[in-house]
């Protein structure tokens, strides 16, 4: 249902606009630039639309070649703005993956600056590092534990807090067991990390282990028994076997299912849609120097409003395996900002274009011998219009003005 409502907004943005005088303007304009949201806000009434929907696709499909062409057309839309908006299982695990994994990146500098301290520091520099401390350690507990430590001077606790919270080294723990565990060894890091920080701090989870038991994939039983351990006051040396070999078992179940869930045909094809995506802005770019114009030719208008739809809603694929992608994209397009006349040009423009034609700037849609002119300036119109709430009223009064004659 999602997907034909979007399908109908889609279609909604063919309706021809410039010759229906400011109202249509409006309409036009703020419909593309709202229409995702538009389409999201449809979607929580699908169940009231479902019966309407049906018959007017069934309307649609037994129309003129022309319509059943941007149906189609809207369908894959509509594939796009799933694969978009979907809150998936597996879209939760891996952008928590990233989530996670960004933090941790963040942590490694600060672990790095403990590091390099040699001798207490100044006032100035522990605001400074009291500072770093806040904007990096999201766990209320870890930032309690290193102000803690701070405070104290004891740089070295620092240190093995955020190795520990955030399993990046088992070199600061005091344990003669730790020369056996190369730094390579992700798994080993990550069980004798956890080990020590529950160890430090009963009940208190490391952030791989937070992750892991969020993971819905996990054998139940095995996340149930691990938490038996967290609970525990403490962890003495006769529970410690039991407990890693249950952290190396959920540590390597967790690997698979991240695994399985990459390799997945969900998150393999929404992979797809955005390498789609810039390789046909690429393409565009290529052969006309400047971003798609939702006033162009259709296959101009489908990568405007895919561009539209995909990075504008994309807030749930912000996973690793796709972010490099949509960068890429953002970055050709900061790269290439839309071009527009200025209101007062705009303005002056539109008059000499209505002295000249009598009517006002078509789209492509609307006109076969729409000139490029016409696009130009109907893409600054619809720019002001969104940019300025008195601009829409400047457009009426001329339209009025030019109706009359």
């Amino acid at each position: 249902m999602k997907q034909f409502l979007f399908m109908a907004s889609a279609l909604l943005f063919t309706v021809p606009s410039w010759a229906q005088g400011a109202g249509g303007l409006v309409a036009g304009g703020k419909g593309i630039v709202e229409g995702t949201a538009a389409a999201t806000k449809a979607a929580q009434e699908a169940s009231r639309l479902t019966q309407f929907g049906d018959a007017v696709t069934s309307a649609a499909l037994m129309t003129a070649p022309a319509i059943n062409a941007q149906v189609q057309r809207a369908v894959t839309q509509g594939a796009r703005f799933n694969f978009s908006t979907d809150v998936t299982p597996a879209k939760k695990l891996l952008n928590l993956n990233t989530q996670y994994w960004q933090e941790r990146t963040q942590a490694a500098t600060l672990l790095s600056n403990l590091k390099a301290i040699q001798a207490p520091l100044t006032g100035q520099q522990e605001l400074k590092l009291a500072t770093e401390i806040e904007k990096t350690a999201h766990n209320k507990s870890l930032k309690e534990f290193l102000h803690a430590a701070v405070m104290e001077k004891n740089y070295p606790l620092a240190l093995r807090e955020v190795a520990d919270y955030y399993g990046l080294s088992t070199e600061f723990i005091n344990s003669l067991e730790l020369r056996f565990v190369h730094p390579s060894d992700a798994r080993e890091v990550f069980v004798h990390t956890t080990l020590d920080y529950i160890q430090r701090h009963p009940h208190k989870v490391s952030l791989q282990l937070r992750e892991i038991l969020k993971n819905p994939a996990m054998d139940p039983q095995l996340v149930a028994l691990i938490k038996m351990y967290v609970n525990l006051p403490s962890i003495g040396r006769a529970q410690e076997m039991r407990f890693t070999t249950l952290l190396r078992a959920a540590y390597d179940q967790h690997v698979e299912i991240l695994a399985a869930t990459r390799n997945s045909q969900e998150i393999q094809e929404t992979i797809a849609i955005y390498k789609d995506l810039l390789q046909r802005l690429r393409g565009f770019l290529a052969q006309y120097d400047r971003t798609p114009r939702w006033n162009g030719l259709p296959a101009e208008r489908e990568l405007y409003n895919d561009i539209l739809i995909l990075m504008g809603n994309n807030r749930f694929n912000m996973f690793r395996e796709v972010t490099p992608t949509i960068e890429i994209i953002q970055d050709l397009l900061d790269a290439n900002p839309p071009q527009y006349y200025s209101k007062e040009e705009t303005l002056e423009l539109l008059e000499g274009f209505y002295v000249r034609h009598g009517f006002a700037p078509r789209t492509a849609q609307e006109a076969e011998d729409v000139t490029e002119e016409e696009l130009f300036l109907g893409n600054s119109i619809f720019h002001w219009m969104i940019e300025d709430s008195h601009f829409a009223g400047a457009i009426e009064d001329m339209h009025r003005k030019y109706r009359q004659k």
